[in-house]
């Protein structure tokens, strides 16, 4: 009989810092920081009803389980839709989401069905997982997916606009008491996160961009400073900057002084006129997996989870390979090709959905991620160990925690039902948390 493998004697914070794919990393992390290893199978029927539940029940996991096509009232609204409340609740509560999609099809449609449609599962969900009965295409189709994913959004744009009133060096002796006749300097802010890009090729407008003074005054701009200011340095040459001008940037609009006739003259003629505002865009960049969410989808402050950062935008995979319900198909021939298949997509593959331990080479560090699991009633809790639960006369059958991860290998329980029809969901599941840490500490020893 083979010795266990060394992942069962480790601390979930050790492979927290052996682990290569950053998702691993950041779980194991967050499992020994919240002393949970307990995923909610959230298989409820309407959205209202999966939000709540996240939020009651979201302190107690590390891992939420969906199945968005069950779900009445999804909203798939990339911005304020249930996926994107989902992503905002798993930043205050401390979990990841698990799209528990199984796809299980040729590789060019299981990457349609997770980068397309409405659901576009890739942009809220951080794990999903395959049935691999087509084949190993399947696995690696949707690595290069989400590779290809990936490489498109590496960067979030940020792009601030200012627009002000420049004063000559001249005015500032003589005029200090028309200084309150200026309109004060506005910036504006926008973001882009669709990729790296080459600029967005915003045209303002002076001021509030019609030609009217903020104090609604009409100013006789002509048209051609509004409409046809200068782009680039090839065709127009961009006007010197000053210290009374814009910061550094792209400088849209140069600084003119109107003569009474209406013509532009130069700025230190020493002439009084209207003046026409300077507008400065400049840009920057930031990694898109750096906290980036002042606000949730609501438009309140956004509430990050105090002591871990905001999870990586990475994506893992994990390959159905053993199942609980009884009489499945899932043979050790095709338990063996699921393992081969996660050693060869390691850059996405981050372990199993399994009942036994998979990790067998010195260099395995596969997540193992187990269903089928229930605690005895409250009223009947003793030692767990080597208890079996019985089923649900649909073909689930159920372990307890104990039996799931000192015996089967589990790092990750996965629970259903069990908390879904308590009588009080949130103190049912922080009762499987505990239960399911006790195991873990109980496999160290």
């Amino acid at each position: 009989m083979q010795p266990p493998h060394p992942t069962l004697r480790s601390k979930y914070a050790d492979r927290a810092e052996r682990a290569s794919h950053p998702l691993v990393s950041y779980l194991f992390r967050l499992m020994d920081l919240k002393a949970s290893n307990l995923c909610l199978s959230a298989d409820v029927s309407t959205a209202r009803d999966l939000l709540s539940l996240a939020d009651q029940i979201g302190p107690s996991i590390v891992v939420l389980k969906t199945h968005h096509d069950i779900i009445a009232g999804w909203d798939y609204s990339p911005n304020t839709g249930t996926g994107a409340k989902l992503a905002s609740l798993a930043r205050k509560h401390g979990f990841l989401i698990f799209e528990d999609r199984k796809f299980g099809d040729i590789g060019n449609t299981v990457q349609l069905q997770y980068t397309g449609g409405a659901a576009r599962i890739i942009e809220w969900a951080h794990i999903i997982n395959v049935n691999m009965v087509p084949g190993k295409a399947s696995v690696t189709a949707l690595t290069e997916a989400a590779n290809k994913w990936k490489e498109r959004h590496p960067y979030e744009v940020k792009t601030t606009v200012t627009v002000g009133t420049p004063r000559a060096d001249s005015d500032d002796e003589d005029d200090e008491d028309d200084d309150c006749d200026a309109p004060a300097n506005k910036t504006h802010t926008a973001s882009n996160s669709t990729g790296t890009g080459n600029g967005n090729g915003y045209t303002f407008a002076p001021r509030n961009g019609t030609g009217t003074s903020n104090n609604g005054d009409q100013e006789d701009i002509p048209p051609h400073i509004v409409h046809n200011a200068p782009k680039s340095n090839t065709s127009n040459p961009a006007p010197s900057s000053n210290s009374n001008g814009a910061s550094n940037g792209n400088s849209l609009f140069g600084s003119f002084r109107l003569d009474f006739d209406g013509k532009p003259s130069l700025p230190h003629e020493g002439r009084k006129g209207s003046i026409v505002s300077v507008t400065t865009v400049t840009q920057h960049y930031e990694p898109a997996d750096s906290p980036r969410f002042t606000k949730n989808s609501t438009g309140e402050d956004e509430v990050l989870f105090p002591g871990i950062e905001e999870a990586p935008n990475d994506r893992g995979l994990l390959i159905l390979a053993q199942m609980s319900s009884k009489g499945n198909f899932m043979g050790p021939e095709y338990t063996q090709a699921c393992v081969e298949a996660a050693r060869e997509n390691k850059s996405f593959v981050i372990g199993f959905v399994a009942q036994s331990p998979l990790n067998s080479l010195p260099e395995d560090d596969f997540i193992n991620m187990s269903p089928g699991c229930q605690l005895p009633p409250q009223s009947e809790d003793v030692d767990d160990s080597c208890q079996i639960v019985g089923g649900d006369g649909k073909g689930q059958q159920y372990n307890t925690p104990s039996k799931l991860i000192c015996q089967s290998g589990a790092d990750i329980i996965i629970v259903g039902r069990g908390i879904l029809k308590a009588d009080d969901p949130p103190s049912e599941a922080e009762r499987y948390r505990s239960a399911g840490w006790k195991a873990y500490l109980q496999r160290l020893s």
